[in-house]
């Protein structure tokens, strides 16, 4: 994140770095999904310092929320209605179309003919998304291995557009991400970030 700003000050990036490799964030995921975060707060010796650590805290809760957020739909709940509820499934030669309201938001769901998800389309009043999950075969089943995404509003600046890429670990034989490659666009900047998720504990209930 930080390799333009080294370009022209390397001192302050090398400053930087220190400072910043004392922060550890810790994610808490529920069954339902939901994560919660926490981080040690490292001392700024400045308040210009204190101000540009916020939006690194507040930064990568957003983002590690998020990736639970879409985790969860591929991992633990399936995009999927009640099988009582409305919906529409089309055949479309070698792909499934299913179309389904939940309130005021429609969703479009592409399945392969195994029923592996290959698109998930979420349209809301002033907010669309698009995800394209990648898959990898395990004996447990299909394994979220990365996904392509973009996320519209009504205004274009703030379209986001994803690369996930990442690893997984067994952890109490439950798959659960190792590590996370993730790059993408806001607007007109661009951004790489890695994420390590390290001494991980799962407890069932």
């Amino acid at each position: 994140m930080l390799q333009e700003q080294r370009k022209a000050n390397p001192a302050n990036v090398d400053r930087a770095i220190k400072l910043l490799s004392g922060i550890r964030f810790t994610v808490a995921a529920q069954k339902s999904g939901s994560a919660a975060i926490t981080h040690k707060t490292v001392a700024a010796t400045n308040d210009k310092e204190a101000a540009g650590l916020k939006p690194v805290y507040d930064g990568m809760q957003q983002m590690v929320t998020g990736f639970f957020d879409t985790w969860t739909v591929f991992m633990r709940t399936p995009p999927l209605p009640e099988p009582e509820g409305d919906h529409q499934l089309v055949d479309q030669g070698g792909q499934w179309l299913l179309s389904y309201k939940d309130g005021p938001t429609d969703i479009v769901t592409v399945m392969e003919k195994d029923f592996a998800i290959r698109e998930l389309n979420v349209n809301r009043p002033a907010f669309f998304s698009t995800i394209q999950p990648q898959f990898t075969h395990s004996r447990e089943g299909l394994i979220l291995a990365g996904y392509q995404a973009e996320y519209r509003s009504a205004n274009p600046s703030e379209t986001t557009q994803l690369q996930v890429r990442m690893t997984n670990q067994g952890v109490n034989q439950l798959q659960m991400p190792k590590k996370l490659n993730i790059a993408g666009s806001y607007g007109d900047s661009t951004f790489g970030v890695e994420v390590t998720f390290s001494n991980c504990k799962a407890t069932r209930h």
